[in-house]
């Protein structure tokens, strides 16, 4: 659209570009003093810096730097399991991430303002390409299982990462 002179009715290309580079996003994020999981980007398995190494010792996940729904994320409960290859850079560089085991809320931003929260439950590992598209054991409801207090943190880091990145309108 951009190329077209097509107005977006939503974010254009910078902020979307920002929101779903994951490494971007986490500097961003981590700057703005919202927390994150410890993180690293890894171009290749060959020469881990310490930082990437000491994160594997643990549970940890394996995502695409780039994407969405999930598609090529591991999850490593057992960092023993973890075997290096080529798969995991299928979308080219990765970022490995501490596991942190908690609910999947998904915060609702409606005119650049949050209108509120959908906890997401489910059935599988984690919140994967399955849970998301074709489980029927799925389910979302308003009625989070986090404090009020909790629930006022997140609204604020989203809405905050919002507006930084320059997302317009409507965002989850």
């Amino acid at each position: 659209m951009l190329f077209r002179s097509i107005p977006y009715t939503h974010s254009g290309a910078k902020a979307s570009y920002l929101a779903m580079d994951k490494y971007l996003s986490y500097e961003i994020a981590s700057s703005l003093g919202i927390r994150v999981a410890d993180y690293e980007f890894v171009g290749d398995f060959s020469s881990l810096s310490a930082k990437a190494q000491k994160i594997m010792s643990a549970p940890f996940v394996i995502k695409p730097n780039m994407g969405g729904s999930s598609i090529g994320v591991y999850v490593f409960e057992d960092p023993k399991a973890f075997k290096a290859d080529d798969k995991y850079f299928t979308h080219g560089g990765v970022i490995v991430q501490k596991y942190v085991k908690g609910h999947e809320i998904n915060v609702a931003i409606l005119n650049d303002s949050v209108v509120g929260a959908v906890q997401v439950d489910y059935k599988r590992s984690f919140f994967d390409y399955e849970a998301k598209y074709a489980s029927n054991d799925t389910s979302y409801r308003t009625e989070t299982d986090i404090s009020l207090a909790e629930q006022k943190l997140i609204f604020a880091a989203a809405e905050k990462f919002h507006n930084f990145i320059g997302a317009n309108n409507i965002a989850r």
